[in-house]
């Protein structure tokens, strides 16, 4: 479930976090980056628009500046209402690095789709760019809250490096509810006690929309 939140509308989220929830801060904050990946016909992005009930966003994820250590890529899978997140770590024999194009990690990645189905077939290329600072919440439910600022987006093109030249700051913040769909009924009642709608949202789309790649409201 998620928020979209203007500066002062953030401050009094957390001000409901503090006053009406049990809430705690679960781990140190941090900066979150991510390179997305699409097929030619940016079948992902589509299926999102689309709103298709199975879809799947493809992306390289890493933490803060430990590129070289923690660096994962990921499958982030929806199915009807529930999302869950396919992970796979990369072997030293790969010998992904930092100083690599947009272009191989597209091509590193696409070998772990293939090597793990085979109906993955289709290229993967490198399309869009993002790193936020990201805060991480938890009740005693094990419900998980998470919010979002500083986003950034850059362009992904082919023979850069990652966030090579100028990015475009995304003005919103975003916190999102995290729970296991047996929780539903709790987390329902959780939100009785705020003002604030969820609103559907996609970074991935946000991006692609701020180069003029798509139309996403």
């Amino acid at each position: 479930i998620k928020f979209i939140l203007n500066d002062f509308e953030l401050l009094k989220f957390k001000s409901w976090i503090i006053s009406q929830t049990r809430f705690k801060k679960k781990y140190e904050p941090r900066t979150v980056n991510s390179i997305y990946f699409d097929d030619i016909n940016n079948s992902s992005a589509n299926d999102n628009l689309a709103g298709i009930s199975l879809r799947e966003k493809y992306r390289l994820r890493w933490y803060n500046n430990d590129f070289d250590k923690i660096t994962r890529f990921e499958i982030k899978k929806r199915v009807n209402s529930l999302n869950y997140k396919e992970y796979f770590d990369f072997e030293p024999s790969e010998k992904i690095s930092s100083k690599m194009t947009n272009k191989n990690y597209a091509e590193i990645c696409h070998k772990k789709l293939l090597n793990s189905n085979p109906r993955y077939s289709f290229e993967l290329f490198p399309k869009i760019q993002i790193q936020y600072f990201r805060e991480y919440y938890e009740d005693i439910n094990n419900v998980r809250l998470t919010i979002d600022n500083n986003i950034k987006f850059w362009k992904s093109l082919d023979n850069q490096k990652m966030f090579y030249g100028n990015y475009l700051s995304y003005e919103l913040n975003i916190a999102e509810i995290k729970f296991s769909p047996d929780l539903y009924g709790y987390v329902s009642k959780l939100l009785n006690y705020t003002r604030f709608l969820p609103k559907r949202h996609s970074k991935y789309l946000i991006g692609l929309a701020s180069f003029d790649e798509l139309r996403y409201f």
